[in-house]
């Protein structure tokens, strides 16, 4: 009797431990998904540092182009590329993103039993693009979207406005900045954040890659809102309740750092400006 009881016990502790486990699981998947987005981060973030050192001077948000107005124009994540991989990318520069000798695949390529095959899955290294939280079963799942957009400013003429004007960003459609331009200090100066909102072609200027802050869009960061992500730190299987929403950010110096769904709208306009000369205390790690 004493021996069933002792196997009975034993049988209970064990579904215990592997209920916590399989529990576990999905927040082990978290962090080495969120771990990854970072990781793209931080290659996006050296990606710009090592065109700086190039040209001496950072990207413009889309690749000029006089025929073509900013929304046409292939972006800057396609001038990048070379400092981001080894690997080549034949599009070309002086057509639009939507020409067909530019267009990249817009949805994985599946076979009959739903499985992603073939040429028209990205290749490995355009997969620093998208955050891996993003469910890839998702019907809005597409192969070639970003989720990591350029900060052009304050205000919705942002991109558009000149060097010097009031609300200007890191990334204009036009304008190319130097670190001497970037008066707030570079550790203090937005340059990309990610999201989950809206999200388009990595290939195409405007809105799918560079975006501004709109006050009406404020709070910025959180679930749904225009900077949300997937991200929650802090969560527990057994206490969700207890998590921080938070999304990511690269700095102009080419840092990467985490941005709470706390932090007030005044701090980001203030760090989504190159020279507004704010009183703006850095983010928390």
């Amino acid at each position: 009797m004493r021996r069933l009881i002792n196997v009975l016990v034993g049988l209970v502790a064990l579904g215990i431990a592997g209920g916590v486990v399989v529990c576990a699981i999905p927040k082990f998947q978290q962090a080495a998904a969120r771990s990854q987005c970072q990781d793209n981060l931080k290659q996006l973030g050296l990606g710009l540092q090592n065109y700086y050192g190039t040209y001496d001077r950072f990207p413009s948000a889309t690749i000029p182009n006089e025929n073509l107005p900013c929304c046409e124009r292939l972006s800057y994540l396609v001038e990048l590329v070379p400092f981001l991989e080894s690997f080549r990318l034949n599009l070309d520069k002086k057509k639009g993103w939507q020409d067909k000798e530019n267009l990249v695949p817009e949805a994985p390529n599946r076979d009959d039993n739903d499985r992603v095959m073939g040429p028209l899955t990205p290749p490995a290294g355009l997969r620093m693009f998208r955050c891996p939280t993003v469910d890839k079963d998702s019907p809005t799942y597409r192969a070639n979207t970003t989720n990591y957009v350029g900060i052009s400013g304050v205000g919705p003429n942002a991109a558009e406005a000149s060097l010097g004007s009031l609300g200007v960003g890191f990334f204009g459609c036009e304008r190319q900045i130097e670190v001497e331009d970037i008066k707030d200090g570079s550790a203090n100066t937005l340059a990309m954040m990610e999201t989950n909102w809206k999200n388009g072609p990595w290939t195409a200027g405007g809105f799918s890659t560079v975006r501004s802050l709109n006050f009406e869009d404020a709070p910025y960061v959180g679930v749904g809102r225009a900077f949300g992500s997937g991200h929650r730190r802090g969560e527990h299987w057994w206490s969700p309740t207890t998590s921080v929403v938070f999304t990511q950010a690269v700095f102009a110096d080419g840092s990467v750092r985490a941005l709470s769904a706390e932090i007030s709208p005044e701090v980001l306009e203030a760090l989504a400006t190159i020279a507004g000369a704010e009183e703006t205390p850095p983010p928390a790690d």
